[in-house]
């Protein structure tokens, strides 16, 4: 009877990231969603920032950075697409 959430979530990759790890970033939050989706008492999925342009990511992992769902010209990116196709799925199949 606890709730839980995911917050403050984002998946840092290496610069200048390749297919390989942007697909591992996808996965990564999907994994973290689908994870809430599955919880009984998962109330809330929230993403830390919204663009890649004001990350805090860059200045504290040297290297590393794309952490967010929107790049930095506030442009979806593939994580954004999936974590979207997690959440229609799961309206449809409640």
């Amino acid at each position: 009877g606890v709730e839980t959430a995911i917050t403050e979530a984002d998946v840092r990759i290496p610069l200048p990231a390749d297919n390989t790890e942007v697909e591992a970033q996808n996965e990564a939050y999907q994994v973290m969603l689908e994870g809430c989706l599955l919880t009984a008492h998962c109330t809330d999925f929230t993403v830390w920032g919204f663009t890649d342009k004001y990350s805090w990511v860059p200045d504290v992992f040297t290297g590393e950075g794309q952490a967010n769902i929107f790049d930095a010209d506030y442009q979806p990116k593939t994580a954004y697409t999936a974590l979207t196709q997690d959440l229609e799925l799961a309206a449809r199949h409640p």
